[in-house]
C-alpha cells in the first residue's frame, strides 16, 4: 500500500450498551477480511462514499440469546423473580468526527433499529431480513472538509424498557447540533428528517432502516471506483472470531479493475452464513467538471456556473484547489465566448459588405482566437504538476479549444486566420521550420495578416511578431532558393539564343508566397527584359538599315516596271472610253502597285532610331512585306498582259501626269 495515498477506513467497533448493572455482555465486532483494490488512487480523488451491507441477520437471534440480557431475583431461596427489565430494540447508529460541514460535534444518526420480542419458549427474538438492501451512510463526501480522514464508529445498542431515554437524549443532543449551524446544507435537513423518522417509528415499535444519503453532491458529475473492502463478523461476549474463508474476495480485489459491487456479488465473494456480517464498501470519487457544448457558451451560462461554485466553494463543498481551477475555466470560457461573439461580427460584415468589408472583423476574430489559445498556455504552465487540472480540467479545455476550431473552419477566411494565430504562436515559441516547405508553408499563413488594417496590425503584439518573422523567413528563403537564379539572370548577356533566360525565375515565383524574394527576382528579370529587349531593338534597327539600302535599291527597278506597264496601257487604250473590264481590273492593280512602290521608299527613309523594338520590327516586316507583295502585283498583270510588260522601243518619257511620287516621310 501506498502510503502517499490516504485511505480512510469506516471502523466498526460494535458496543452493546449494558442491559442491566449487574448483569451484561458486548457484541464484539472482529475484523475479519480488509483489503484494498490495487488501482492507484493520486490526490485528486477527493470523494469518499460508504455502504454499509449487513448479511445472515437471521443469525441475530442466536446472538442476541447469548447476551445473558436478564437479570432475575429470587423470591425463596430457589424461586426467580420475573426479570425487571426486557430487551425491546437491537439500535445499530454510526457516529461520525472530523465532519465539518456539520459543525464541531460528533455526528450520530441510526441505520437500522430492529425490534426484539420473546417467543413461546421466552427467548429473544428479532426479525432481520437476510435480503436488507445496502445503507450509503455517506456519499461523495470532500476528504478536505473532514481533514483528510474521517474517523466513523458504527454501534449496536441494546434498549430496555429502562433505558429508552438513551434514545431521546441522542436524538435531541443531535437536533441541537444541527441547530447551531450558520447555513446548513440540505444534507442536514435530511438528517433531521430521518431522526424525525426514527422517533416515529421507536413510539410506534416497528423497525426502522435509515432511507437517506449525506449527499452534498446532486450532480452526477463524478467518476467513483471502488476503493476498499473491510469485512466485520459480530460475536456474544468473549467468543472467538469464527472463521470466514476470504479467498474469493480477495482474488476479485487483486484483480478486478473498478468493478461494479451488489449484495449479491458479496454473497458469492462471502460464502458465510454463521453469524452477522457487517460488510463497509468504500468509494472514492474523482471530481468531474460540468460539461459544455460550444454552442451552450454563452453570458447567461458562464455567470450560472461561477454562482454554483461560488456557492459550493462557500458550502466546503470543493476544495481550494478545485475552486480555483474552476475560476480559470470560467476566465477560459469568458474568452471563448469573446471568440464566438468576433466570429458573429465577421459574419455580419461578410454578409452586408463580402470580403472587401471584412479585414477589421477578422483581425478581432485573430486577436480573441490567440487570447483563448494563450489563456490554455498559461494555465498549462500554472499548473505544471498538477494531476488535478492534468486529469480533470485538461481535458475540458481541450474540448472547448476543439469547438473554437471547429468554428473557424466555417469558411477560407475563418481557416486563413486560424492559420494565422498558430503560426504567430508557433514564431513565438521558436518553433521555425528548418525546410524549406515548411517556411514556404509558414509564410503563406503570415501573409495572410496583409488584408488587415497596416496601421492596427503592425502596433500590435501580433503584427509585430508576424514582421519580425516574416523578414527572417523571407530572407532565409531568398538565400536558399531564389539568390542563386537572381544572380545568374543579374549576369546573362541578352542574345537571340537566351530569350527565354527569364522564364524559369518567373515560373518559380508562382510557387512561393515570399514577398521579399517576388520583389527581387521581378526586378532582376524586368532589369534582363529591358537588356534583352534593347538588344533586339538593336538588332531591329541594324536589319532595318539593311532593308532600307535593299529597299531603296528595290524601289527604283519596281518603279521602272510600273513606268513600263502605265505607259503601254495609256499607248494602247488612251482612245477607249470606258475602259474594258479586264483591262480596268489590271490598272486598279497597277493602282496599288503604285501606293505600295511609295510606301517602300517611305519606310526605307524613315528615320526610327529612338523609337521600341516592337514598332522598329512591325515597320521591319512592312517593307519585307511589300518587297514581296510588290513582284506578285507585277506577276499578276504580266502573266495576264504581257504585251503590257514589254518595254518599247520608243524613248519613254521622264515623266507624265501619272508618274510615281515619291517623297520621304
Amino acid at each position: 500500500m501506498n502510503c502517499a495515498y490516504k485511505y480512510i477506513w469506516i471502523s466498526l467497533p460494535f458496543l452493546l450498551m449494558p442491559f442491566l448493572a449487574t448483569a451484561q455482555k458486548e457484541i464484539k465486532t472482529s475484523l475479519v477480511f480488509s483489503d484494498t483494490v490495487k488501482t492507484p488512487f493520486t490526490s485528486q480523488w477527493q470523494y469518499l462514499s460508504t455502504d454499509i451491507y449487513l448479511f445472515n441477520g437471521s443469525s441475530f437471534n442466536s446472538l442476541i440469546n447469548q447476551l445473558n440480557a436478564q437479570d432475575y431475583e429470587r423470591k425463596g431461596w430457589f424461586s426467580p423473580k420475573p426479570p425487571k427489565e426486557n430487551l425491546e430494540f437491537l439500535l445499530l447508529t454510526a457516529e461520525m468526527k472530523n465532519l465539518r460541514l456539520f459543525g464541531p460535534n460528533e455526528l450520530v444518526y441510526p441505520l437500522y433499529n430492529f425490534q426484539v420480542n420473546k417467543d413461546r419458549d421466552n427467548k429473544y427474538q428479532t426479525l432481520v431480513s437476510d435480503n436488507l438492501d445496502y445503507v450509503r451512510i455517506i456519499d461523495n463526501l470532500p476528504l478536505y472538509s473532514a481533514g483528510n480522514f474521517i474517523d466513523a464508529t458504527i454501534r449496536a445498542r441494546a434498549i430496555t424498557t429502562n433505558t429508552r431515554d438513551e434514545v431521546l437524549n441522542m436524538v435531541a443532543g443531535q437536533l441541537k447540533n444541527l441547530s447551531t449551524l450558520t447555513n446548513p446544507t440540505a444534507a442536514a435537513f435530511t438528517l433531521v428528517g430521518e431522526f424525525g423518522s426514527f422517533l416515529e417509528a421507536s413510539t410506534r415499535k416497528k423497525e426502522y432502516r435509515f432511507s437517506s444519503t449525506i449527499r452534498l453532491f446532486e450532480q452526477k458529475n463524478f467518476d467513483t471506483r471502488l476503493h476498499s473492502i473491510r469485512v466485520y463478523a459480530l460475536t456474544a461476549g468473549n467468543n472467538e472470531a469464527p472463521f470466514i474463508p476470504t479467498t474469493l474476495v480477495k482474488e476479485f480485489m487483486d484483480t478486478t479493475y473498478n468493478p461494479s459491487i451488489s449484495r449479491k456479488l458479496l454473497q458469492e465473494l462471502i460464502p458465510y452464513k454463521g453469524s452477522p456480517l457487517i460488510v463497509v464498501v468504500n468509494y472514492k470519487s474523482l471530481y468531474r467538471m460540468e460539461q459544455i457544448s460550444g454552442d451552450e457558451i454563452t453570458v447567461q451560462n458562464i455567470d450560472k456556473r461561477r454562482l454554483r461554485i461560488e456557492n459550493e466553494y462557500a458550502r466546503g463543498l470543493v476544495s481550494n484547489e478545485t475552486y480555483q481551477l474552476e475560476k480559470n475555466f470560467l476566465d477560459f470560457l469568458k474568452s471563448f465566448y469573446e471568440l464566438k461573439r468576433s466570429i458573429e461580427l465577421y459574419k455580419l460584415n461578410f454578409k452586408v459588405s463580402g470580403s472587401n468589408g471584412t479585414g477589421s472583423s477578422l483581425m478581432q476574430v485573430a486577436f480573441a482566437y490567440r487570447q483563448l489559445l494563450r489563456l490554455n498556455r498559461d494555465h498549462d504552465i500554472i499548473n505544471v504538476g498538477n494531476t488535478t487540472y492534468a486529469s480533470v480540467f485538461k481535458p475540458e479545455y481541450n474540448t472547448v479549444q476543439g469547438y473554437a476550431g471547429l468554428y473557424l473552419e466555417e469558411d477560407i477566411n475563418l481557416k486563413s486566420t486560424r492559420e494565422l494565430v498558430l503560426a504567430i504562436n508557433e514564431v513565438e515559441a521558436g518553433l521555425i521550420p528548418k525546410k524549406q516547405d515548411g517556411k514556404e508553408a509558414m509564410v503563406g499563413k503570415l501573409h495572410f495578416a496583409d488584408i488587415f488594417n497596416v496601421d492596427q496590425w503592425n502596433s500590435s503584439t501580433e503584427g509585430k511578431i508576424t514582421a519580425s518573422a516574416l523578414r527572417s523567413l523571407e530572407e532565409s528563403i531568398y538565400v536558399e532558393k531564389f539568390s542563386v537564379e537572381v544572380e545568374k539572370i543579374k549576369a546573362t548577356k541578352a542574345t537571340d539564343k537566351n530569350g527565354t533566360a527569364s522564364d524559369k525565375l518567373q515560373e518559380m515565383l508562382r510557387e512561393t508566397a515570399c514577398m521579399t524574394c517576388r520583389d527581387r527576382a521581378i526586378m532582376a528579370i524586368k532589369s534582363f527584359r529591358s537588356s534583352y529587349e534593347e538588344y533586339l531593338r538593336l538588332s531591329e534597327l541594324h536589319r532595318k538599315d539593311s532593308l532600307s539600302l535593299v529597299a531603296m535599291a528595290q524601289s527604283y527597278v519596281f518603279l521602272q516596271k510600273y513606268q513600263i506597264i502605265e505607259y503601254n496601257l495609256h499607248q494602247q487604250y488612251m482612245q477607249q472610253q470606258p475602259l474594258p473590264l479586264s483591262v480596268d481590273l489590271l490598272q486598279k492593280r497597277l493602282m496599288i502597285v503604285k501606293r505600295d512602290i511609295g510606301d517602300l521608299y517611305d519606310y526605307s527613309a524613315l528615320s526610327v532610331g529612338d523609337n521600341p523594338a516592337e514598332i522598329v520590327r512591325e515597320l521591319n516586316r512592312k517593307m519585307e512585306t511589300l518587297m514581296i507583295e510588290i513582284p506578285k502585283s507585277f506577276e499578276f498583270i504580266c502573266s495576264r498582259r504581257p504585251d503590257l510588260c514589254e518595254p518599247t522601243r520608243e524613248k519613254q518619257p521622264e515623266t507624265s501626269s501619272d508618274t510615281v511620287r515619291i517623297t520621304a516621310k
